[in-house]
């Protein structure tokens, strides 16, 4: 068995962090496991900008983040397993895992830090009818295929669901000519911030209907069409409100749970948890901050033998409610001009006359 001090458990902007908040703290013996083949996780397939905003103040595309956080990896000596599963995590802060040069091997570890992010609900986990035909994918794996394969996975989309995920992959299906007929949300507000909607919706002309959700898949071995409907205030299908839409690919961005099946006896001393494996967050700068933290006290409690008591996620700032959309408003019987602000992910309206630098937020 091998005996490592602090073991950390994914190595996406999360799991790095916590590394190097456990070595700021003066903790030597770290080690990160990581399933894929490189470090940084989800950031590799996300290349749109709009990371390190808050942690580096500059924009960033994800995998720019990512080679930033690698780089200090490597600068602190840090050392990682790469292509490595982890199968399981026990109270007694036994870890079992597999990689292709080892086999199964187990690591008994002083402090763990899970940082194994979150993983996509599926359309499996809504009701509806259909036969399962070929062409449903959550909006991750159209990130994967279009992103890092060079795949497109069909010509005509529907979004199910306005989670962020999907938002960018709407745009981005839409500049490879993919024709993005609508997301469908069933609450009565987009869930993605405004910054998406406005970016990867609006200035796409793609529709958002809310208060819509679909209720069947039509199509035998692949998918042809999906019928739609609007819902009432308890989410149940209105009836009469049915209509079909033609597509060949349904995108599921209904949310994320946090991925911690691995902790079989749950959450016990010792086991830290930070990132979207804590709690879903909005901005990977957050979770960055998460990370720091939580390094932190599992370097303090495998020094100090305790810690103090608080979370393990430090916010730098607070999401903002989405707003309706307003295109432009009247005041004093002059016409004021509203755009969306895209300069950070709270897609604040920005409203002025052409004679004055007066701003409303």
């Amino acid at each position: 068995m091998i005996n490592v001090k602090c073991v950390v458990i994914g190595g996406g902007a999360a799991g790095m962090a916590a590394a190097l908040g456990a070595k700021q703290q003066g903790l030597d013996d770290i080690l990160i496991l990581e399933y894929r083949k490189e470090l940084g996780g989800v950031l590799n397939q996300c290349i749109h900008n709009g990371f390190g905003l808050h942690y580096f103040n500059r924009d960033m595309t994800g995998p720019e983040y990512s080679e930033a956080f690698a780089k200090k990896i490597s600068e602190e000596n840090i050392p990682y397993d790469l292509n490595c599963t982890v199968l399981e995590v026990n109270k007694y802060k036994v870890i079992t895992a597999t990689a292709p040069n080892k086999g199964v091997f187990k690591i008994k570890a002083e402090a763990i830090i899970i940082a194994t992010g979150a993983r996509e609900k599926s359309l499996n986990s809504l009701i509806l009818e259909s036969s399962r035909p070929l062409g449903m994918y959550s909006a991750g794996t159209v990130q994967e295929m279009m992103n890092r394969k060079g795949v497109c996975p069909g010509s005509k989309a529907v979004i199910v669901g306005s989670g962020d995920i999907g938002l960018i992959m709407a745009r981005r299906m839409a500049l490879n000519g993919v024709d993005v007929k609508a997301v469908l949300e069933i609450a009565s507000k987009p869930s993605g911030f405004a910054r998406n909607i406005q970016q990867c919706l609006k200035d796409f002309s793609i529709p958002i209907y809310m208060n819509t959700t679909i209720i069947k898949i039509l199509g035998k071995e692949s998918v042809e069409k999906v019928v739609v409907a609007n819902v009432d205030e308890n989410l149940e299908p209105i009836p009469h409100t049915e209509r079909e839409v033609d597509c060949d690919i349904i995108v599921s961005s209904i949310g994320l749970v946090p991925d911690i099946e691995i902790l079989v006896d749950g959450i016990g001393e010792g086991i830290f948890l930070c990132g979207n494996a804590l709690r879903i967050q909005g901005l990977v700068d957050h979770v960055t901050l998460g990370g720091l933290e939580a390094g932190k006290l599992a370097a303090e409690y495998i020094i100090g033998g305790s810690v103090h008591t608080k979370d393990s996620l430090a916010d730098c700032c607070k999401d903002s409610e989405l707003v309706d959309e307003i295109d432009s408003i009247e005041e004093d019987g002059q016409a004021i001009t509203a755009v969306t602000c895209i300069l950070c992910p709270k897609g604040c309206f920005v409203q002025g006359t052409f004679d004055t630098a007066q701003i409303k937020v």
